[in-house]
């Protein structure tokens, strides 16, 4: 999230929604994303300079991933992941049904119980139903604070200052605690999370349509109860 591309965030004032030109608006929306991301998006700084939360980012990924291997990001996901490994058919929004480019950076829709399945190949640093997927290396590199993720370049709302803090590695977003354990997420628009727990061997997951009663630090809250609750008892017993 710091290649420096273009990315519109303008809150209309006093009602404080977003503007029509506001990107993340324009990215659901528009009827020929491919041409967009190739034509018309614009550099605004350096790569590396600033972290910007950009969505255009993960739609680049998706035209790599469609030139890298000829085929659309679902017929690569079903092939690599979800034919072998997840209990439901699952699918991908297009622009249009004429261009037919997926929406990468939120229009997964499936259930639950895959969502979990995927926090659990993570949790279980790759491997699914004893099977390895993906490899142990790419787990940790992806879900860790690591010196490319400079809390320099964070906005303030990282509480980069603090002990406790939040950070931003390869897709994966992630909470730190004073003593040092962790809590990696996957974050989707109003209320979609994958949340694992590593120490407590945990996988949440939360589906919703609104923010308005919840946030991402909601789940932060909730693993710090559970991880006080399971250490008090495991100190009982």
């Amino acid at each position: 999230m710091k290649s420096g591309l273009k990315y519109n965030t303008d809150i209309i004032p006093i009602i404080g929604i977003h503007s029509p030109w506001h990107d993340e608006a324009v990215g659901y929306y528009h009827d020929d994303l491919r041409n967009r991301l190739l034509n018309e998006i614009e550099i605004e700084s350096a790569p590396g300079e600033l972290f910007k939360y950009n969505n255009y980012n993960t739609s680049f990924l998706g035209l790599i991933i469609e030139e890298a291997t000829g085929l659309t990001v679902s017929k690569y996901l079903k092939e690599k992941l979800w034919h072998t490994s997840m209990e439901y058919d699952a699918l991908f929004s297009v622009d249009n049904d004429e261009s037919g480019f997926e929406y990468v950076p939120s229009r997964l829709v499936a259930r639950a119980i895959d969502y979990a399945q995927f926090g659990l190949l993570y949790l279980n640093n790759g491997v699914l139903n004893g099977k390895r997927l993906i490899s142990a290396s790419w787990i940790k590199l992806s879900t860790s604070e690591t010196l490319a993720s400079s809390q320099i370049q964070y906005p303030n709302w990282f509480n980069s200052e603090n002990c406790e803090r939040t950070y931003y590695s390869l897709h994966w977003w992630g909470h730190v605690n004073c003593d040092g354990t962790k809590q990696f997420f996957a974050s989707g628009n109003l209320g979609q999370n994958i949340y694992v727990i590593p120490d407590l061997q945990i996988v949440i997951v939360h589906t919703g349509n609104s923010l308005k009663y919840y946030g991402d630090s909601d789940m932060w809250h909730i693993s710090n109860i559970l991880r006080h609750d399971l250490n008090k008892k495991s100190a009982v017993d």
